[in-house]
C-alpha cells in the first residue's frame, strides 16, 4: 500500500486535535464512519492509524468494520477471511483474526466471512467484555464502519468504541443527511469526538 505524506500529516493534525478528548475520557477506539458512501471515511482511517503509529511504540488495530462494502483486505493486500465476523460470532480466536501489515505495528482484521442479510445478529452480542479484549494488547482500536444513515451496523458498532469521527465530504454531504448521522450516533449515547470536512480546498 503506498503511503500518502500529506494524507498523514492531515490525520496527524486531527489525532493532534483530538488529543484533550481523547485522555479525558481515557479513550483507546475510535470509530470512523459518515453519513453515506464514498465520503472518505476508510482512507480517513487507514492515515488515522499511520499517524497514531508514527512514534513507532503504540500497537494499532486497524478494524474493517465496513460489512457490507470492505476494502482493507484489497488496501493491505490480506487475505478476507478469519476476520471481524467470524471472531464476533465465534468461528474465529482473537488471534486468528489479527493479520500482520507491511507497518510492523500496525495490525489489521479484515470483515471476515462475507456478509448476508443476517449481519446485524452477531452484532447484537456485543459486550464490554469483547470490547475490552480487542483493545488488550493494543495502544489504539481505530474501525472503519458503513455509513451511519444507510444500514443498522454502525449504530449497534458505537458499543465497540470510546469516540467517533464523523468524515463529511465538502459539496456532496448534504447538511440534512449530516444532521440524521448526528442524531442516531446520540441515540446510542455515541460520543461524537468531532467532524473532519474532507476535500476541502
Amino acid at each position: 500500500m503506498k503511503i500518502n505524506q500529506a494524507l498523514i500529516e492531515d490525520a496527524l493534525r486531527l489525532k493532534l486535535s483530538m488529543s484533550h478528548s481523547l485522555a479525558a475520557y481515557r479513550a483507546k477506539s475510535i470509530m470512523v464512519t459518515s453519513s453515506g458512501h464514498k465520503e472518505g471515511s476508510t482512507c480517513l482511517a487507514i492515515n488515522l492509524a499511520l499517524a497514531f503509529a508514527l512514534n513507532g511504540n503504540s500497537e494499532i488495530l486497524l478494524v474493517d468494520a465496513n460489512l457490507r462494502s470492505p476494502r482493507l483486505h484489497d488496501l493491505f493486500q490480506l487475505k478476507r477471511d478469519h476476520g471481524f465476523l467470524d471472531y464476533m460470532t465465534g468461528n474465529a480466536q482473537l488471534y486468528e483474526a489479527i493479520k500482520e501489515t507491511q507497518f510492523s505495528n500496525i495490525k489489521v482484521m479484515t470483515t471476515g466471512q462475507s456478509a448476508d442479510d443476517y449481519v446485524v445478529k452477531p452484532l447484537a452480542g456485543i459486550s464490554q467484555t469483547m470490547k475490552a479484549s480487542l483493545e488488550k494488547d493494543f495502544e489504539w482500536v481505530i474501525y472503519d464502519t458503513a455509513p451511519v444513515n444507510h444500514y443498522p451496523d454502525t449504530p449497534m458498532l458505537t458499543r465497540l468504541v470510546d469516540g467517533i469521527v464523523l468524515v463529511i465530504r465538502v459539496e456532496k454531504t448534504r447538511n440534512r443527511d449530516v444532521k440524521k448521522a448526528k442524531k442516531t450516533l446520540e441515540v446510542m449515547n455515541a460520543r461524537i469526538l468531532g467532524g473532519v470536512l474532507n476535500e476541502f480546498q
